[in-house]
């Protein structure tokens, strides 16, 4: 700050003190607000990150693209090259009876969350590494598509 700005700073901060019923000392020290409003920004973008993609998905517009997919997962319980994928969010990563998963998967201890199957679907081995899954699917839509098709492969 040049000598103008410290000294108008200087000036407002006095003026608090004259008009105020607070002690100069129960404001936040310098740089305080800065950070808290740098915490408060990352916090904002981390909630929304993680809910915002999910919130626009078309489970109609997901059976559609899940098509790619059906190559190797079922939307039974029956496993195929993949696992079958009935119930699968909110379902513990690695744990159908029967399906030979990887290692790295199975020892992830990842829950098929919305937030952890839209970085999965995005990019796998980034997530798991050593995980046998290769394919993606890159485009933000189509994997919250995919994913409210998937919330709705549920028991009857």
């Amino acid at each position: 700050m040049g000598s103008l700005e410290v000294q108008l700073n200087n000036r407002i901060q006095q003026g608090w003190q004259d008009c105020c019923p607070f002690r100069h000392s129960d404001f936040p020290k310098e740089g305080t607000m800065e950070k808290m409003r740098a915490v408060m920004i990352a916090a904002g973008v981390i909630v929304l990150g993680a809910s915002s993609v999910q919130a626009d998905g078309d489970p109609d517009k997901g059976k559609k693209v899940f098509a790619r997919c059906s190559a190797c997962h079922a939307t039974t319980e029956q496993n195929k090259v993949g696992p079958g994928l009935l119930n699968v969010v909110g379902r513990p990563a690695g744990s159908i009876a029967g399906y030979n998963y990887s290692a790295a998967l199975k020892g992830s201890g990842l829950t098929w969350d919305e937030p952890t199957l839209d970085a999965f679907l995005k990019a796998p081995a980034a997530l798991v590494k050593g995980t046998r899954m290769s394919a993606s699917i890159p485009k933000d839509q189509d994997r919250a598509d995919v994913i409210s098709y998937l919330k709705t492969l549920t028991a009857q």
